[in-house]
């Protein structure tokens, strides 16, 4: 995940990872952990926060968050 973070060229202070049920929303996510069963779907919540450059320094960084939705195929096997 920091790779894909600096790739972006983007110099990320903090990088949390969560997972949320599906259908809720990265607010929601935290207290859930997917149990990776076939056919299961769940939302992965990336949140970076960024130093944004030539903003005033007394603005220390902001947030950004990716949800994905993902569905674990039905067909594998454990």
């Amino acid at each position: 995940m920091q790779l894909a973070v600096e790739d972006q060229s983007v110099e990320a202070t903090d990088v949390r990872l969560a997972y949320a049920p599906a259908g809720a929303g990265c607010d929601a996510a935290g207290g859930y952990s997917p149990a990776f069963v076939p056919g299961e779907e769940f939302s992965v919540c990336v949140t970076v926060t960024v130093r944004i450059p030539l903003l005033p320094e007394f603005v220390e960084a902001n947030t950004a968050t990716g949800q994905f939705v993902v569905e674990r195929d039905r067909y594998v096997d454990g």
